[in-house]
């Protein structure tokens, strides 16, 4: 979202319908702005805007930080099989022997 003015009268007209706090959030993308930094005239703005309209919480401000997992850009290679070589022994709409129990059959 390139600003948070939605997100902002959405949860100001959700606030007056509960008696307790909603926790709300910001969320800065910095591409969206010049130089990729979000300007502190824009935070502050959001967080007067959000007292106006009368939030009683602010919980968090996310801002997007260019930052990737390592995990995200090279896929690990995935091992075929079950883990530690478990197979579950399962039941399909066949009779119960002793050793198995209701919840270990489908």
């Amino acid at each position: 979202m390139p600003s948070n003015e939605g997100y902002i009268n959405v949860v100001a007209v959700m606030q007056k319908f509960f008696d307790q706090a909603i926790s709300g959030n910001w969320s800065y993308n910095p591409t969206h702005f010049e130089n990729n930094e979000v300007p502190m005239s824009v935070m502050l703005q959001d967080m007067l805007t959000t007292y106006k309209l009368g939030w009683k919480t602010s919980y968090y401000q996310n801002t997007y930080d260019f930052k990737t997992d390592p995990s995200e850009i090279e896929e690990e290679p995935r091992v075929e099989g079950t883990p530690n070589g478990f197979e579950p022994e399962l039941q399909v709409n066949g009779d119960l022997d002793e050793e198995h129990c209701e919840s270990c059959t489908i």
